[in-house]
């Protein structure tokens, strides 16, 4: 109750170490919070600060809710509070602009950030501004190593790039997508896959893995 009267009031700084307190159990979301709904009023609230005609604010709240958007995409995170909290990411933060285009960006560009929430970043930037993310995603078909280091990384990113330049070309038929295809087409998923398998990963990853490659390989198919 008290972090959804505070986003009302726009008073930032309670809501600020309020994310920090929650996430600071090594970017992770702190046992007592994972139950705790206001964790989500509180992020909303952060959400609208990152709009603040004061710069310390909005530079502040990207960094709290930075904290919580990644804490909330552990991959071994599996509880309500971090599925709400990414549902209510996806809706809120698309209708923030430009300034949650920017803090997403940084997410996806972060190379030591969980592949999950630079995927969900991606999703998140494609519905904030599409034609911004297509710039972004041909920036990455182009130059894959500039933006990830390890082959399932990439098979990650691609599954989400790709769904994402599917639906913008369709919504904008005028973009020139000649680099997007050009890129996409030099990238071996196959070798890719064979890369992330050497390293290890676990059968279920590996079933997953394949599947993505599948699909993108479907979706240059239909690009082309």
């Amino acid at each position: 109750m008290a972090a959804g009267i505070l986003a009302q009031k726009a008073d930032y700084e309670p809501l600020i170490k309020y994310a920090e307190e929650a996430t600071k159990n090594n970017g992770k979301l702190n046992n007592n919070v994972q139950s705790n709904e206001p964790l989500i009023l509180a992020a909303d609230g952060l959400s609208n600060g990152l709009n603040s005609s004061d710069e310390s604010i909005r530079k502040q709240c990207a960094s709290a809710l930075t904290k919580v958007f990644k804490a909330a995409c552990e991959n071994d995170i599996r509880n309500p509070i971090a599925d709400q909290l990414m549902q209510s990411f996806m809706v809120t933060l698309p209708k923030k602009g430009n300034s949650a285009y920017a803090m997403m960006l940084d997410v996806f560009k972060d190379k030591t950030a969980n592949i999950g929430a630079r995927s969900v970043a991606a999703f998140i930037m494609s519905n904030t501004n599409p034609i911004l993310s297509f710039s972004t995603c041909e920036d990455f078909v182009i130059s894959p190593d500039k933006f990830a280091d390890k082959a399932s990384d990439k098979l990650y990113l691609l599954d989400t790039i790709t769904n994402s330049i599917g639906t913008t070309t369709k919504e904008y038929p005028d973009l020139n997508n000649s680099k997007i295809k050009e890129g996409l087409n030099k990238i071996n998923l196959d070798e890719l896959f064979v890369q992330a398998k050497i390293k290890g990963i676990n059968e279920e990853k590996l079933k997953e893995l394949s599947s993505i490659a599948t699909r993108v390989k479907e979706r240059i198919s239909e690009l082309n």
